[in-house]
């Protein structure tokens, strides 16, 4: 049984947690270098209404290494940490997995609706066995930001764990109130379907998940302006109004960050309470392009490299690929672009972590897929991946 299934009913409702943005006040460090560059120039005069936040974090490596953190406007305003968020989510499946003694490659029944019998076991993409494993979904999530993927996780390790099981261990503004690409009540987004872990044969007894509800409800996410934008397309329609983000997910950049610094450089950052194996393992499937994927295999022409590591075709008018370790995850939802990221140079050992958010709207409407990510957000990742790379060169 899941030790979630234990949290007391005195934790229902969640605490408020104090805003504290964990990041130093601002140093200018990050704000002169965007100034330096004429290309930032309609962003810096528009950074409110863009939402613009950065956290940068250089790794210094002299006789020992060393962690300076500077930022730009972060935690002013709520944004959408979109895909961003999930590998808060690999990282609390792997640990669920690790405290039922449960491989990550375990075969997964899951009940469809109400059902008593588990029969959906099937994934083509899995080879070979076409099995769903949660490893495999935890790939297919973190190479190429599969929505599925994470409403599985998210199924398997349940609404209420998802918003407590990471807070002790240092990221109080993590908040989780849905599932990906679905159309759902937030009553039905509590709700979790039964599962079953099924070892081969011989080497453990099947695990069984019941249906859950959740009666957790998280705390505000404690920063301003959780209404975007001036209207929301329903049915067709455009209503009148900005959309109401309060009990959505969310998190803060420097939290964000931290949870990469906890991956990438476990000595510098928080234990996250993962074997040296499942730490690797999700590093792995953070740093690897779509296209080199053995399993799964990604034939869609449009999952590329360049589109899931925003930063990248900047970085590549400094240095060659082969030089560039690129660790992440990012995502794009309601006209928020969002980066969580490692970048290095192999070569000089010369890295940054960086994470940020830009906001980019021009009509002001949400749930319309009309977003300004071509002409805004993506030229801007990739100048500030060009950017920081010429710091690396002489």
């Amino acid at each position: 049984m899941l030790w979630t299934l234990y949290i007391a009913a005195a934790v229902a409702s969640a605490p408020a947690q104090a805003f504290d943005p964990c990041v130093p006040a601002e140093d200018g460090w990050i704000s002169a270098r965007l100034q330096a560059d004429k290309r930032f120039a309609g962003l810096l005069a528009a950074a409110e209404a863009h939402r613009l936040q950065i956290v940068i974090t250089e790794v210094i490596r002299d006789k020992a290494v060393t962690l300076t953190t500077h930022s730009y406007r972060a935690g002013v305003e709520y944004y959408y940490p979109a895909s961003a968020i999930k590998t808060f989510a690999s990282v609390t499946a792997l640990r669920e997995l690790a405290l039922l003694k449960m491989d990550r490659e375990t075969p997964v029944a899951i009940c469809k609706g109400s059902a008593k019998k588990c029969t959906t076991t099937r994934d083509r993409s899995n080879q070979p066995g076409e099995k769903i494993t949660l490893g495999h979904e935890i790939r297919k999530m973190q190479i190429v930001s599969d929505n599925g993927a994470f409403n599985r996780l998210y199924d398997f390790v349940g609404h209420a764990a998802m918003n407590t099981s990471l807070v002790p261990l240092g990221f109080p503004s993590l908040r989780f109130g849905h599932r990906l690409s679905t159309r759902e009540t937030a009553e039905q987004h509590r709700h979790t379907p039964a599962m079953e872990l099924r070892p081969a044969r011989g080497k453990g007894d099947v695990v069984k998940i019941p249906e859950r509800t959740s009666e957790y409800v998280p705390a505000s996410h404690g920063v301003p302006n959780t209404l975007v934008g001036s209207g929301v397309k329903v049915d067709g329609k455009i209503v009148e109004g900005p959309k109401e983000f309060e009990g959505r997910n969310g998190v803060l950049l420097c939290d964000m960050q931290r949870l990469t610094i906890g991956l990438v450089m476990p000595e510098h950052g928080p234990d996250l309470g993962l074997s040296a194996a499942d730490r690797e393992f999700l590093v792995g499937t953070m740093t690897i392009d779509p296209k080199a994927s053995q399993n799964p295999v990604f034939r869609d022409p449009a999952e590329t490299e360049d589109r899931f590591k925003p930063m990248l075709p900047g970085m590549l008018k400094v240095l060659p690929r082969s030089r560039i370790r690129y660790i992440n995850k990012a995502g794009k939802a309601f006209g928020f672009h969002v980066e969580n990221a490692y970048i290095e140079d192999t070569a000089s050992g010369r890295a940054y972590f960086v994470a940020a958010t830009v906001y980019a709207n021009k009509d002001g409407i949400l749930d319309d897929d009309r977003y300004d990510y071509a002409d805004v957000t993506e030229p801007f990742y990739a100048h500030l991946g060009e950017l920081l790379a010429r710091t690396w060169t002489p």
